[in-house]
């Protein structure tokens, strides 16, 4: 099993060296999902609890109690079964979701910020450029400029 896997990753790690390091983290991630995407669910309680927190539904906390589990216990559920904590799935769809934004509507940088759960435009410009590497303003020129020039 652990054969199969090095092997599906080879052929991105020998892509890794052609790309800069945005590209590379963005190849990754796309391998990633595809890889998740492609495993059949452990468990379809833990697959209803990825959703709901990458939907942005309820809190980590507020799953955890209407689930009978405390914060630190789905913690530990989900990163033992998925990988990830309940934290990095919300900001990852917030991620997801201020990308989204970004491109689909001419909303400012503010607007944006504050439908994506994040307390303000200072705090969503870190949040997104720990994340994406990029500010959320270089992210919507570079690939507004991307799609104008196809």
């Amino acid at each position: 099993m652990q054969k199969l896997r090095l092997q599906g990753l080879m052929p991105v790690v020998e892509r890794l060296y052609q790309l800069d390091s945005q590209q590379g983290l963005r190849l990754l991630e796309t391998w990633l999902l595809d890889r998740l995407k492609s495993q059949p669910p452990a468990n379809s309680r833990i697959t209803t609890i990825v959703q709901a927190i990458g939907e942005l539904q309820l809190s980590p906390q507020q799953l955890g109690a209407t689930l009978g589990f405390t914060r630190r216990t789905l913690e530990r559920k989900l990163k033992r079964e998925v990988g990830v904590t309940p934290g990095q799935l919300v900001a990852y769809a917030r991620l997801n979701r201020a990308r989204h934004g970004l491109l689909a509507t001419t909303l400012p940088l503010t607007e944006i910020a504050l439908q994506c759960g994040y307390y303000d435009q200072a705090h969503f410009t870190h949040a997104f450029q720990t994340l994406a590497y990029e500010t959320p303003a270089a992210y919507r020129k570079r690939k507004l400029s991307q799609i104008y020039k196809a």
